[in-house]
């Protein structure tokens, strides 16, 4: 199959079930969704991947730990070569099964936390205690010698620092700042409009985080704004990144959900090798040139290596995968992006949002 038999990372959204109501969702989770996956069709994809060399799969969801037979999934790919992420909330108290198939695994889990403040925690989670309970499964996981890192969302009440030295006290390897919410689900109706100068903000106060406690924290900054040279980018659409949906079907992530043109298959019909191969839609993104991407992202000597960022955010808002990333290109319209960012002599007028609104056709297979 050549240079693309198989994606580097996989993303698997097992559930779209989860005990907590967070505003931030973007894959608004809650109550499963219908038809969801049997344990042996994940296993079966999953040992096709591994077969074929992917170096990692991360489950998501929803809640993954809200599978009752998630257990029985992690137990049938613990022989395999890639190493495994769990994004999780931590609410829910581990199983004792689970605590043995979490010490057997070549594991990391991904545990959310929004502030140190528990009545901010609590409230961006829609359920009271959550903070405590989280806290409560970071420090179960240090007992069991499971690696885990913080995931935090930045907004205005986080209080980075206090968060990051907490995440240091209980143990997390890292800490890992997401910094702009995906303006989709239910994340679409608190974060799809913020002022200019409090997204600048917003980056300026984690690239002082980052710059404090150097390799502790890792983000997702724009390189731009950011103060080091080095950019941690772990999503790359349609080149190292592939995802499967809780109902099987195949795209680049999540996003999917909400936009069908961006799912390429589904894994009850159709190989996912051969999906991630030669389905249009990959084959579309691989192609992209960053280059010649629109608006600011065109111009930006760093596009190189931040690829135009977040590829689902500019979809959901241009509904376009050659669009500028929205942060970065509002920041340019309003006169304040940093000159020293743009390639020489780089000029870029504003983006008009209707005519893009079209996008580029994809096909569906």
């Amino acid at each position: 199959m050549g240079e693309f038999c198989s994606p580097e990372y996989m993303y698997f959204y097992v559930t779209e079930a989860c005990n907590l109501n967070c505003r931030h969702c973007w894959v608004s989770a809650g109550q499963p969704a219908s038809p969801t996956l049997q344990p042996a069709e994940i296993v079966n994809v999953l040992h096709q991947l591994n077969d074929a060399g992917t170096k990692k799969v991360k489950f998501s969801g929803g809640e993954p730990f809200a599978r009752p037979d998630f257990c029985e999934i992690l137990e049938s790919i613990q022989d395999s070569k890639m190493m495994i992420e769990i994004d999780t909330n931590g609410y829910r108290r581990l199983s004792m099964d689970e605590k043995g198939v979490l010490q057997t695994l070549d594991v990391r889990l991904n545990i959310s936390i929004d502030s140190p403040n528990p009545n901010i925690h609590d409230a961006f989670r829609g359920t009271g205690g959550a903070l405590e309970r989280t806290l409560s499964t970071m420090h179960e996981c240090c007992d069991l010698n499971v690696p885990f890192r913080v995931v935090t969302c930045c907004q205005e009440n986080n209080a980075l620092p206090p968060l990051i030295e907490l995440s240091m006290k209980v143990g997390a390897e890292r800490v890992r700042i997401i910094s702009d919410i995906m303006p989709v689900g239910r994340a679409d109706s608190g974060f799809s409009c913020m002022e200019i100068q409090n997204i600048i903000d917003r980056y300026r106060v984690i690239a002082d985080c980052q710059e404090q406690y150097r390799d502790y924290v890792s983000s997702t900054v724009p390189p731009a704004f950011a103060r080091r040279s080095e950019f941690e980018r772990d999503c790359r659409w349609g080149v190292t990144v592939c995802s499967v949906l809780s109902n099987g079907d195949i795209g680049p992530c999540g996003i999917g959900k909400h936009f069908p043109e961006l799912i390429a298959g589904n894994v009850r019909s159709d190989d996912i090798l051969d999906i991630w191969s030669y389905s249009p839609l990959f084959v579309r993104m691989r192609n992209i040139d960053l280059h010649k991407l629109d608006g600011v992202c065109g111009l930006c000597r760093f596009s190189d290596s931040c690829g135009g960022m977040c590829r689902a955010f500019t979809y959901s808002r241009y509904r376009s995968l050659n669009a500028p990333y929205p942060p970065c290109q509002d920041i340019y319209d309003s006169g304040l992006f940093p000159p020293d960012a743009l390639r020489a002599n780089a000029q870029v007028g504003i983006i008009d949002s209707e005519e893009l609104a079209g996008g580029i056709p994809l096909p569906l297979r």
